[in-house]
């Protein structure tokens, strides 16, 4: 059976020496100290070196099963997007691909080629995120456009803002890091949502992108659905929930995707006890009382003084509790009473308690627990003083 923090924490303390907390400790919009054993640990995530997250939906993989199991067209039916030599390409008059997953939050990955002859449609397709917000795909490397439009100012790629990793129509990406034809390219998003509160818009969409392996958008707030030639704004109809995680434009080009994978990430609002942004003093109340209950118990059943005391104020200090503190008031004399029977030259496993019961003190002070001159400070120091009295100098 897999130990819980509390009872690792606790098997720990009786076979060493117990180190006390020596971090901050949790304040008005922190619900765990700093480095606090008992916050919990992330979910582990294999990445293998193909390079897809352990969690994540691969949507196309270079099979049919992955076609058919992932994509479907606008109404519904399966899409019109074939299989060609490995590789998810549209065909005339196809459509957007849409993946049927539907994601408010995710990450996305979308590795793609612009044709090594782009043509007259310059490898022109898009990447669309929640449905409705486009990151342009189209050749946009070197000067193919100079010798057909020698004095637009824009001759090395399309317009700013319709060249390719552009938010289109919205924002240029921060630099252009796009590879030649022929070359295969990725596109890295992360993508938030826009929240509501009914109608009214509490948060827009956004999106952080890197294009390989570059930044270009930095967590940029989205203006609306992307359109061509038209201004938008977020509407509640495109509402995420609604729409396909990724959608792939067809633009009358066959331009050829070859892995695409997406994994769901939750919103940056979901968690509420980390703090300080959108943190929640009721929720952060409910998981102290908890921590401090647990905290308590271990104090009252631990067979060392000093894990004694330090999870006493372990669990005061997660919810502020009168009961608790009068047993830490009982508690304090009898072990500055352990303290002031320490002898000069005191052995290792004492003078390791010293050392963390400083570290907790210190702590203490800094925290505002107790005063800088207060009795276990004191006896603290004192024994600590003692204790080294017969160290051999070199």
């Amino acid at each position: 059976m897999k130990k819980q923090p509390f009872a690792l924490a606790a098997s720990l303390a009786a076979a060493f020496a117990f180190a006390g907390p020596n971090a901050d400790r949790p304040d008005a919009t922190h619900s765990w100290a700093v480095h606090d054993d008992n916050r919990p640990n992330p979910p582990a995530v294999e990445v293998p070196e193909s390079g897809v997250p352990s969690d994540a939906t691969v949507l196309f993989d270079g099979t049919q099963k992955s076609i058919d199991e992932h994509w479907r067209d606008g109404k519904g039916g399966p899409t019109k997007w074939v299989l060609r030599d490995g590789l998810f390409v549209s065909t005339k008059g196809a459509g957007l691909a849409w993946a049927k997953e539907k994601y408010s939050d995710c990450q996305l990955h979308v590795e793609l080629m612009i044709p090594d002859d782009p043509g007259e449609g310059l490898g022109n397709s898009g990447v669309y995120v929640g449905g409705w917000y486009e990151l342009q795909v189209l050749h946009s490397y070197g000067d193919i456009l100079e010798k057909r439009y020698p004095h637009a100012p824009w001759k090395n790629a399309n317009y700013a803002d319709g060249q390719m990793g552009a938010i289109y129509g919205q924002r240029p990406p921060i630099v252009s890091p796009c590879r030649a034809p022929g070359k295969w390219q990725s596109y890295d998003i992360v993508f938030h949502a826009a929240r509501w509160n009914g109608e009214t818009l509490v948060e827009p969409a956004t999106v952080t992108v890197f294009l390989n392996g570059v930044l270009i958008h930095d967590n940029v707030k989205l203006e609306g659905p992307t359109w061509y030639c038209r201004r938008t704004k977020h509407e509640k109809n495109c509402e995420p929930e609604l729409c396909s995680a990724v959608a792939l434009q067809d633009h009358g080009v066959p331009v050829p995707y070859r892995l695409i994978w997406v994994r769901e990430i939750p919103s940056r609002h979901a968690t509420t006890v980390h703090g300080p942004e959108d943190f929640s003093a009721a929720d952060s109340a409910k998981l102290r009382a908890k921590l401090a209950a647990d905290t308590l118990k271990l104090a009252r059943e631990t067979p060392h003084p000093e894990a004694k005391l330090v999870w006493l104020w372990e669990s005061y200090c997660y919810e502020k509790n009168d009961a608790v503190m009068a047993e830490i008031e009982a508690y304090t004399p009898k072990y500055i009473a352990r303290l002031d029977a320490v002898a000069p030259g005191a052995g290792a496993e004492m003078r390791t308690e010293l050392s963390n019961m400083k570290g907790f003190c210190t702590m203490g002070v800094r925290n505002g627990l107790f005063p800088k001159d207060a009795p276990l400070v004191k006896a603290v120091d004192a024994a600590m003083a003692r204790a080294r009295s017969t160290e051999r100098k070199f």
